[in-house]
């Protein structure tokens, strides 16, 4: 079976790339939350119903917001409640 592993560190530079399809015309950006319906339907005529479900996850998911987030807030309220407490 061959390798299937991605060499992240062996992509191309993105920023050329995108000049040049912005020379073209073609703008590439992320998708805003009110053009989500546009984006599922676009996804589900060109791939089908299951590729469209995972879209429309997708967008639920911001980068950077995971549980690590959360986990910070609750410490970080965790440790101003006890501040409080020792300034009572």
């Amino acid at each position: 079976m061959p390798d299937m592993l991605l060499k992240l560190y062996d992509l191309p530079e993105l920023v050329p790339i995108v000049k040049g399809l912005a020379d073209q015309g073609i703008i590439v950006r992320r998708a805003m939350p009110y053009e989500k319906h546009l984006v599922v339907d676009w996804v589900r005529n060109s791939f089908g119903d299951g590729w469209a479900s995972e879209c429309d996850v997708a967008f639920g998911k911001l980068p950077g917001h995971d549980r690590r987030v959360e986990n910070i807030r609750t410490i970080r309220r965790r440790e101003s409640v006890r501040t409080k407490e020792v300034e009572s």
